[in-house]
């Protein structure tokens, strides 16, 4: 599956799960909510710096790992708060 569409299905996901949250749950939907919103934002900001950059056509985006490119650092920082977000969210 593509990985745009698939983030968008788990952010899907995500909203109907945040609205039918129990009192009780709301915490965790939140959590998965904002990793959702996060996963969404590291694609979309991958595939528009892809669109921007000129060492790597040819390439699909999801290749793209341009070392020269200065927002791979942001990206790589929003991943790894992703996991965080996803992490608390499981663990409670």
């Amino acid at each position: 599956m593509d990985d745009f569409q698939e983030a968008l299905e788990q952010f899907s996901q995500a909203q109907q799960n945040f609205s039918y949250a129990d009192p009780d749950h709301i915490d965790i939907a939140t959590y998965q909510l904002k990793a959702a919103e996060m996963k969404m934002d590291t694609v979309l900001s991958r595939m528009k710096r892809f669109e921007k950059c000129k060492q790597c056509q040819g390439m699909h985006w999801r290749e793209h790992d341009c070392l020269s490119c200065p927002l791979d650092r942001a990206i790589e920082e929003v991943a790894k708060k992703e996991n965080d977000h996803q992490a608390a969210a499981t663990a409670q």
